[in-house]
Order: C-alpha cells, then sequence, then structure tokens
C-alpha cells in the first residue's frame, strides 16, 4: 500500500515533541482525497461524453452531417489519447511526480479543447434552406474532440494503480469501484443534464456553451494537480512500511508511537533508491516502457483479458454514445425525455451493478475454504469468474434491447443488461492488475485504456452509423430510419457473443496460473 497523508496530528504534548525533535510529516493527500480527485476527474470526462451523445441530434441538423460522420465525432477524442498515451508513459519516467504535472497539462489541453469546441461558428444556411456541410468548420470541430482525449491519457493510466496502493487493504474493490462507477454517473449526468438544456436551449448555437462550462469545471482539477504534485503518493509501499505507519498515525496508537517514525520511513525510501527501488532512475531505465511492453506481449492471461476488455467496450462504448439518439430516432422519444431516461437507468444499474460486483470481488476475493488468508492470484481468479458470469448474462437482454419497440420495455431490458455489464467493470481492473508484475501496472493501464478505445469504442461508433446511412439511404426521420437504427444496434448487441467467448478464455488461463502458483509454493 501506498503511504498518503492528511496524517492525523498526534495530541497533547507528543505533538510538542515531535516537532520539536524535528520530524518532517509526510504531507501527502489521504486515500480519500486521491480517490476523490481522480473520480471527480472521471466524472467530468464522462461527462462530456454523456452531454455529448445527448445533443448529437441538434450538431447533426446544424452541420448537415451524416450518421458516419456523427460517429467520427465521437471517436475522435481518441486520435489525442493515441499521441499523448506514449508521451505520458516517456515522460512519466523522468521523475517521481512527472505523471501527476503530465495530468495536470493534459487536463489543460482538454479544457482548451471543450472552450474550442464551444466557440466554433455554424456553417451557412444553403439555398435549400437547409445547411450546408462545410470541413472548413467540421474539421476544428474534430480536432477539438480529439484535444479531450489528451487529457484523458494521463489520469485514466495513473489513476486506478494510485487507488488501489493507497485503499486499505479490505476496501480496494470498493475504492476501485467508486472510482469506476462515476463513469456511468458522469456519463448519466451528462444524458440529463444535457436533455435539460436541450429543453431550454432547443438550438446548437447556445446548447454548445455546454462544453465551455465543463470546461470551467475541470479547470481548478487541472491546476491542482500542477502546483500540488508533491501531494500525490506515487511510491508503494511494503506491509511493514504500512504497519510502520500505521502504528504511528492511528489514534488508537499514539500513545505508543515512535517519534522518529517518519525519519525510519524515509530511510527505509531512501535506501531502496539507492538499492534499485522503483523510484531510482537506475530501475526506471531497466523498467523502461519498451521493456514493460515487451513482457506484456508474452503474458496470455494480461493478452487474453485485453481482447475480451475490447469486445466489452465495442458494446458499452457502441451503446452509451448512440442510445439516446437511438430511442429518440426509432423509438420516437423527445430528447429531453430521452436523456432523463437514458441517465436515469444508467444511474440506477451503473451504482447498483458496480457496488455489487465491487462488494462480490471482495468477497470473493477473500480467504475460502475456512482458510486465514486468501490463495495466490484469488482475485485475478474471483475476477475472471466474474468476468464470464457478467458477460452471459447480459447478452441475452442486449438482443432483446435491440428488439424491443416500446420506451418501457426497451429501458427495463437495457436495465437488466446493463447491471451485469458494470457489476464487472471493477473486476476487469482488478483483473488486469494482478495479472501483470507490479512494475509494469501502469503500463498495463495505459495499453488497456488506448487497446479498448482504437479497437473497440471508436470503431462501433463509427460502424453503428455507417450501417444506419446504407439502410435509411440518407432518410433522417421516418420508418426506414427507425428500421437503420434498429438493425445497426441488433448488430452491436450480437457482437457481445465474442466479449463471453474471450472472458471464458481468460478465466481458463486465470485458472491455470493461479493453480501453477499454488503448485509452485508447495
Amino acid at each position: 500500500m501506498v503511504l498518503v497523508g492528511a496524517l492525523s496530528p498526534r495530541q497533547g504534548s507528543e505533538t510538542n515533541d515531535a516537532n520539536d525533535t524535528g520530524v518532517q510529516r509526510l504531507n501527502k493527500f489521504s486515500p480519500i482525497m486521491h480517490l476523490v480527485i481522480f473520480t471527480a476527474m472521471q466524472f467530468l470526462v464522462y461527462f462530456d461524453r454523456g452531454a455529448l451523445s445527448q445533443v448529437m441530434g441538434e450538431i447533426g441538423t446544424s452541420h448537415n452531417a451524416t450518421d458516419a460522420q456523427l460517429g467520427t465525432l465521437g471517436s475522435s477524442f481518441t486520435a489525442g489519447y493515441m499521441v499523448a498515451s506514449p508521451l505520458v508513459a516517456l515522460l512519466g519516467q523522468q521523475s517521481t511526480f512527472a505523471p501527476i504535472y503530465c495530468i495536470g497539462v493534459g487536463l489543460l489541453v482538454w479544457c482548451l479543447g471543450n472552450v474550442i469546441f464551444s466557440q466554433l461558428t455554424e456553417p451557412p444556411i444553403g439555398p435549400d434552406g437547409y445547411p450546408e456541410f462545410e470541413e472548413a468548420i467540421w474539421a476544428p470541430m474534430l480536432m477539438a474532440r480529439a484535444a479531450t482525449g489528451v487529457g484523458e491519457a494521463g489520469f485514466v493510466c495513473l489513476g486506478p494503480p494510485i487507488i488501489d496502493d493507497t485503499a486499505p487493504k479490505a476496501s480496494k474493490a470498493l475504492y476501485l469501484g467508486i472510482y469506476f462507477m462515476f463513469i456511468f454517473v458522469g456519463q448519466a449526468m451528462g444524458y440529463v443534464v444535457g436533455g435539460l438544456a436541450q429543453k431550454i436551449w432547443p438550438e446548437w448555437p447556445d446548447l454548445k456553451y455546454l462544453f465551455f462550462l465543463e470546461a470551467i469545471a475541470m479547470l481548478p482539477l487541472a491546476i491542482l494537480s500542477i502546483v500540488a504534485a508533491k501531494k500525490f503518493c506515487l511510491e508503494h509501499l511494503s506491509e511493514d512500511e504500512e504497519a510502520l505507519v500505521t502504528a504511528s498515525y492511528a489514534p488508537e496508537h499514539t500513545a505508543v508511537t515512535s517519534p522518529n517514525v517518519e525519519i525510519e520511513l524515509e530511510s527505509t525510501r531512501s535506501m531502496r533508491r539507492h538499492d534499485g527501488g522503483p523510484s531510482s532512475a537506475s530501475a526506471a531505465s531497466q523498467n523502461s516502457f519498451w521493456k514493460d511492453l515487451a513482457s506484456l506481449a508474452v503474458n496470455p492471461v494480461f493478452a487474453a483479458l485485453i481482447f475480451g476488455y475490447i469486445a466489452y467496450q465495442f458494446v458499452m462504448g457502441g451503446v452509451a454514445y448512440w442510445g439516446p439518439y437511438y430511442v429518440q430516432k426509432a423509438l420516437g422519444m423527445s430528447k429531453s425525455l430521452s436523456g432523463y431516461a437514458f441517465g436515469g437507468v444508467t444511474v440506477i444499474s451503473g451504482v447498483v451493478g458496480t457496488f455489487g460486483g465491487s462488494k462480490l470481488l471482495d468477497v470473493m476475493s477473500g480467504p475460502q475454504d475456512g482458510s486465514e488468508t486468501p490463495r495466490p492470484n484469488q482475485r485475478l481468479l474471483a475476477g475472471a469468474k466474474i468476468l464470464v458470469i457478467g458477460s452471459f448474462l447480459a447478452w441475452p437482454f442486449l438482443i432483446i434491447t435491440a428488439l424491443a419497440k416500446s420506451e418501457g420495455f426497451f429501458f427495463f431490458c437495457l436495465l437488466m443488461g446493463q447491471l451485469p455489464l458494470f457489476a464487472m467493470y471493477t473486476s476487469i481492473c482488478a483483473a488486469i492488475l494482478d495479472a501483470v508484475p507490479e512494475s509494469t501496472r501502469g503500463t498495463a493501464m495505459a495499453i488497456s485504456a488506448l487497446a479498448i478505445h482504437l479497437l473497440g469504442d471508436i470503431p462501433s461508433q463509427s460502424l453503428v452509423g455507417v450501417i444506419a446511412d446504407s439502410i435509411s439511404e440518407g432518410e433522417q426521420e421516418g420508418p426506414k430510419k427507425a428500421h437503420a437504427m434498429q438493425v445497426a444496434m441488433l448488430c452491436l448487441a450480437g457482437f457481445h457473443i465474442f466479449t463471453v467467448l474471450l472472458f471464458c478464455v481468460s478465466f481458463c488461463l486465470a485458472k491455470r496460473k493461479a493453480n501453477a502458483t499454488v503448485e509452485l509454493a508447495h
């Protein structure tokens, strides 16, 4: 676990004694503070995506864009992510706190992209009374959306490992669950606020300023990451170090605290740096980005999990992006009501599913069969098992959702399908973290995030638009458009079979790894 501060001061004369001895407190953020900061970043990034999905109809109308072009707009953030990810990985090795500075700079770029997006003008009206599509305006919109991917590149890779390290041992899955839950809460609030904004500002020239407000909200987090970078905890401590810190700062143990605990701890860290620990320059060069890639490339459990995650994100990303637009076109739902309904279903299924999945993972990761300690790779095996069960339970509901003809039945089936899918999210992250060596976890998260966007939601968002365009033949309303959207979403739901199969493979490989570890231990 990582040491973090918001460390409570000692009471009475012991505080003065500690100060008199010149002990320097490790002024770090607490586990809760780390969780709050990264969760807030997560919330705003996915709020932005939900809002974009909700107002996509107005963007298409005001720019005379096809569904395929709208799909490209939604996935264009990955261009910025692809450029920024390797830079973050390389720059992050330059110093201990370089990754946090990268996060801050990336979020500033995210803010700039949303400000530019909100200030772009609309295309002129043509002779037929409709807007004329203009590349000169559309291209800057794509570039502005790509800039938002730069902001995601930093914290999405670094957040989960830090949260997992800093969380209390008995609540690691719960902390990760809260973090990932705000993906869905953020997206849901984007749907809801986007729907409310559509009711207040029905036209795109006014509606686009919602993205300017997002930039204002993210700015304090970007500044905090730069000016308070050294308050983040980026070093992994051993259990002995953790016990030392706990004994020092827990209020119930203050009477027996060593006044030199911080000095002892800093001494331990210093020795570890000189012995080639994770903070040393030599270790950073030895465990370079390319060596991490090489080790991950020959890790079969990691590979199977990543491919399953790609298939999972292919479906989830497509549904999340096209969902509000689908119910407007295929089921005739009003724009504002579609935002409220999608937001409500996403919040319920996201909160219940994520918390339920996280608690289930904590239980299944604990000691089994009366033993006092968990088996080696117990959390990896438990997470892989949850992925198989969750993906299998969700598939029939996804198919039925795409075939639903009424609004009520559609949202009921969507809720039942999303519950097991959201319950899987923490298990995916935990399994990936446990499938790789600790020194490569940051790189593993970066690769997984890049892979799920590049091969997952980018092609799915664009593919749905291409399928819908080819069937509707340019019609934007009416039965033909409704049928086109239904076929496109049915193809998306059918693709989920690959998620089921790949996570089954992941479970088999994880079980083999766990059994091999037990045999070696004996």
